[in-house]
């Protein structure tokens, strides 16, 4: 089972579910916007799209506000140093008061 330690990640991680539903859930919206996605009008814009959604995904997973995240994050991206970068992610990042979602 070359798979095995990937299966059990959710042992050593209370946060990972055993189940994928949540990530089901939010391909469907995906695949049901379908050509709604021409938008774009290019691979490019398409590749950057999606890693926007996945940011987006990742600030809701967090409890961060997507838009508070994206606008502090925005602000501060070019002045930080590269090998920062990964600071700034949703999941690294701890947010202020103001960029978290209220229950």
């Amino acid at each position: 089972m070359s798979q095995r330690r990937a299966l059990e990640a959710f042992l050593d991680d209370p946060r990972l579910p055993i189940h994928n539903d949540d990530s089901e859930r939010d391909l469907r919206d995906l695949a049901a916007s379908g050509n709604n996605w021409l938008i774009f009008g290019s691979q490019r814009g398409g590749e950057v799209s999606c890693r926007l959604y996945s940011l987006v995904l990742s600030c809701k997973l967090c409890g961060a506000d997507p838009k508070g995240y994206l606008e502090d994050v925005l602000m501060k991206v070019a002045t930080t140093p590269s090998s920062e970068i990964a600071r700034r992610t949703p999941v690294k990042r701890q947010p202020t008061r103001a960029h978290r979602t209220r229950p």
